[in-house]
């Protein structure tokens, strides 16, 4: 049997409309096909496949588990080929899943038989990441960021960056810069200046992202480094915590913990998923879509049921595999 994994390349390139990439390391190998998108432009599907030793596991309500290490290895390559891609041809990338992003193959009766007694695709439950689109008033609060325009100038370039891990480095850096402490140092702090907001930050949720801060960082001397699919589902409340750090920190560049009252927002995340919203207020609320196993943002134009090869198993029953899972609170605050 073999395991395949899909994922959709989009870079700023027209020369690549049309053609073939085909890649290969040990067992595993990669070809590309170009896919129209409904606004007109080209990206390319990246299939990376390799062999399976062991079958599949089969759940007790018949659903069929993609074994991770392989599927990761197979998610590797195409990052690997991707980055390499964006890098020979100067180009920026962006990775997403198609719907199904994952298939399976028959290559003798026994694979053909497992395949038969799968029912559908047994996924873990994924949370998608929730967030609120943020703002201030210019001019109410010009006057109260005039102390703290470095931090400004942080959250600004993290505005304009659009890769995940560039926004975690200058959150992390508006941290470091407003409480004058470096990685774990700012683990206490940060709790007690977030305790008892409604936010609801963690003191396990901002250990995290003290964690996260050097792998994503420095790569020198250390074996783990982190790319942008390891901060993903970090960013969203991360935004959320710097604009609360920027405005409503009394004291800037000090381990003070004290908190003024300049900037209160009309919606908020309460977690990953939960978003709360000021009573007859308006908010715009956001959210990403992701594949299955909660790595690539979802493509929904990238729905490619019924174009692939018939005797490629990509489970069925998956109505429900891309549902967000959302609570909305209404408070009078």
């Amino acid at each position: 049997m073999r395991l395949l994994r899909l994922a959709i390349l989009k870079t700023d390139l027209t020369t690549l409309t049309g053609r073939a990439i085909t890649a290969a390391a040990g067992d595993i190998s990669l070809q590309s096909h170009s896919v129209s998108c409904p606004d007109g432009s080209m990206s390319l599907l990246l299939i990376a496949q390799m062999p399976l030793k062991y079958l599949p596991k089969i759940t007790s309500d018949s659903g069929l588990v993609v074994p991770e290490q392989q599927r990761r290895q197979l998610e590797e390559f195409i990052e690997n080929i991707a980055n390499v891609i964006s890098v020979c041809f100067n180009s920026p990338r962006r990775i997403s899943s198609p719907s199904p992003c994952v298939a399976l193959t028959a290559e003798t009766p026994a694979d053909q038989a497992l395949l038969g007694s799968a029912q559908k695709l047994h996924t873990p439950m994924v949370t998608f990441p929730n967030s609120v689109a943020l703002s201030a008033d210019f001019e109410k609060h010009l006057s109260e960021l005039t102390d703290r325009l470095d931090g400004v100038a942080m959250l600004a370039e993290a505005i304009a960056t659009g890769h995940a891990s560039g926004r975690f480095r200058e959150f992390i850096r508006l941290f470091e810069r407003a409480f004058k402490l470096n990685g774990m140092n700012l683990l206490m702090p940060m709790t007690e200046f977030f305790a008892n907001t409604r936010f609801e930050f963690t003191q396990d949720e901002i250990r995290l992202w003290l964690k996260k801060r050097d792998p994503i960082t420095h790569a020198d001397q250390r074996n783990e480094v982190l790319f942008e699919r390891d901060v993903l589902f970090e960013v969203r409340r991360m935004e959320m915590a710097t604009y609360d750090v920027l405005f409503n920190k009394s004291v800037w560049r000090s381990p003070n913990v004290d908190r003024r009252a300049v900037w209160s927002p009309l919606a908020w995340t309460t977690s990953h998923s939960g978003v709360a919203v000021v009573a007859g207020s308006e908010a715009t609320l956001k959210f990403q879509l992701f594949d299955n196993f909660g790595v690539y943002p979802l493509d929904p134009a990238a729905g490619l049921h019924g174009s692939l090869p018939a005797e490629w198993w990509t489970g069925v029953g998956l109505s429900g595999s891309y549902e967000a899972i959302m609570t909305l609170h209404k408070n009078d605050c």
